[in-house]
Parts: structure tokens; C-alpha cells; sequence
């Protein structure tokens, strides 16, 4: 039997705890990079954060009026950003939850988010099919990145610092220099909607993943895509990289989550224990744990995978 369908292998995916949603529904998730929090978005606007070993919550704001559709940390865990259908990016301070700065995003929903690796800058992307680059500490904007016909989805940065790369409704990805506010190249080849992107953290590949039931490897330097893995579950939420880039995790709309060893054409494990579409799954720094969650619960998990055992990937 193929691999592709094989249930989870308890030995190296298993349940550590759940928070669930107490009533209200989650809408995005991200994790700390020291491992130490879980923010929480919900689709009324709330923000929750939670311990992560506790599961108890730490503070809880309304300042949003509507649903949050990102949340992203700096790479201290220091520091977060939230964007929301409202318009509107947050800068947190993750230990007690005070809000630093206010942004004014995409003029039709804010749907991603970034900082650069040094945290001068922040990136806020969405309805306006344009990535906005503001001063981290002036809070003005200071650079536009106009060039995709519809909505952004998601949006990363570059280790170096100075290039950004979002990917879109319009079926492209977009590769920038953001300083000089050029696209740099345009990367093609997904049929729908691309709702997701990583980079590994070498900065050599990006993945995406698409509504059209496919997940594609790309070599950043030269744009050419080495690998297309389609899949058998409907519509492609979130793909993650852990942190040696060995291995990504991918979430589906009908309650799957698949972990992958890059370079791979099936899923090392499948798991389908949420009731609802999975929104979002990332691993932890140490690698440890793995962390998904639907709209009614946060899930982590410990997860236990092999060493690296992949062969070198090449051109389609």
C-alpha cells in the first residue's frame, strides 16, 4: 500500500496536548521561535496567547475588530505581528502583550506579514495585491511593491535581509529586491490559487502550496521549479519548514495535515485526527513538536523523524 494514505505511525507522531477553542473560531496560529508561546487569532478579532508546555493562557485582546489572518514573531521571539481583515498590523511584545506600533496595511485586508531578519523593517501584504514595507521603529511606510493582479497570501524573507518573496491569488510568485522595489522574478507554473510559501533556511529552496492540490520545490537562485508533488487532499492551507530543512509539513482543507522529506514524492506520515480543515502546522526550533490547529483546536504534538535520507533533487 502506498505510503501516501498510511495512518500515523504513533511511534513518531504523538499527542502532547490540545487547547481547544472554548467557543470561538481560530482563524491563524504561529509559534515562538524559543518555543515558549502559541498566539492565537480569532475570527471575531480576538488574540490569545498561550503557554506552550502549560497550555494555559497568558493574556487575551480585543484590539482587532475583525478576523486576524496572520500572526508572525521575530526571530528573538521578542515581538509579534497580527494582520486582520480590519486593515490593520499590530507590533506585540510578546511577554505581556503590549501593543508597540500600529500599521495601516492593505486597504482591503491584511493577510501577511513578515519583519526582516533584523527587525528594521516590516512587510504587510493582502487585499490591495501589494506588499507595503515599513520603518519597524518610524512606522512610515517607506517602500511599495506593486506587481500581482490579486490578492497576497503569504509572504517570506530572504536569510540575507533584501529580498522578499509573496505569492498570490493571481497563480505567480514574486521574487523582490525590496530596497529597489523591483521584482526580480516572476515564478509560474501552479494552476490556482497559491496559498502558502517557505523558504528552508539555507535560503537555497521555496515551497509553495496551491488550491490546485499541489505542493512545488523551487531552487530560489534560479527559479526553476525542481519538484511537483500533487496531492490527494483537497486545497493546500500552509507549508512549513523545520528548521534543518530537511522536512515540511503541509495542512489541508479536509482535516489532513502530511509531514514530507524534502525531496520526496509521498508523505513520510498523514494525519487526519482534526474535525475540520487544518489551518496552519509548523515544528518547533528543536524539532521536538509539531503544532497544528483547526478552527476549534490547537494540537501539539511530539514528533520523532529519521535523519535526513533524501537524494539530491534535480530539475523537472
Amino acid at each position: 500500500m502506498s505510503s501516501y494514505i498510511q495512518l500515523v505511525d504513533a511511534q513518531k507522531l504523538t499527542l502532547y496536548d490540545s487547547i481547544p477553542a472554548m467557543g470561538k473560531e481560530i482563524n491563524s496560529m504561529a509559534v515562538s521561535p524559543d518555543g515558549k508561546v502559541i498566539a492565537c487569532g480569532y475570527t471575531d478579532g480576538t488574540l490569545k496567547t498561550f503557554d506552550f508546555h502549560k497550555g494555559t493562557e497568558i493574556y487575551s485582546s480585543n484590539r482587532h475588530i475583525d478576523k486576524i489572518h496572520t500572526i508572525r514573531f521575530t526571530n528573538d521571539s521578542k515581538f509579534f505581528l497580527t494582520g486582520s481583515q480590519d486593515k490593520l498590523s499590530i507590533l506585540w511584545r510578546t511577554k505581556d502583550g503590549k501593543i508597540l506600533k500600529n500599521y495601516s496595511g492593505s486597504k482591503q485586508g491584511v493577510w501577511a506579514v513578515n519583519f526582516s531578519p533584523n527587525k528594521t523593517y516590516v512587510f504587510i501584504a493582502g487585499g490591495d495585491n501589494a506588499v507595503r514595507v515599513f520603518g519597524t521603529v518610524s512606522s512610515k511606510q517607506e517602500r511599495y511593491l506593486g506587481g500581482h493582479s490579486d490578492r497576497i497570501y503569504d509572504l517570506e524573507v530572504m536569510p540575507d535581509g533584501k529580498h522578499v518573496i509573496s505569492s498570490s491569488l493571481d497563480r505567480t510568485i514574486r521574487i523582490w529586491d525590496f530596497k529597489k522595489q523591483i521584482p526580480i522574478k516572476k515564478l509560474t507554473g501552479h494552476m490556482h490559487t497559491i496559498r502558502a510559501i517557505d523558504i528552508s533556511p539555507d535560503g537555497k529552496f521555496l515551497i509553495s502550496g496551491s488550491q490546485d492540490n499541489s505542493i512545488k520545490l523551487w531552487d530560489i537562485e534560479t527559479g526553476k521549479c525542481l519538484q511537483t508533488n500533487r496531492v490527494m487532499h483537497w486545497n493546500v492551507l500552509s507549508v512549513n519548514f523545520n528548521k534543518t530543512g530537511d522536512y515540511f509539513v503541509s495542512t489541508h482543507w479536509d482535516k489532513t495535515f502530511l509531514i514530507w522529506e524534502r525531496g520526496s514524492k509521498e508523505p513520510l506520515l498523514s494525519n487526519k485526527e482534526h474535525s475540520g480543515a487544518v489551518i496552519e502546522a509548523m515544528f518547533t526550533e528543536d524539532g521536538r513538536y509539531l503544532v497544528s490547529c483547526s478552527s476549534d483546536v490547537i494540537k501539539i504534538w511530539e514528533v520523532d523523524l529519521p535523519k535526513k535520507t533524501q537524494s539530491p533533487v534535480t530539475e523537472e
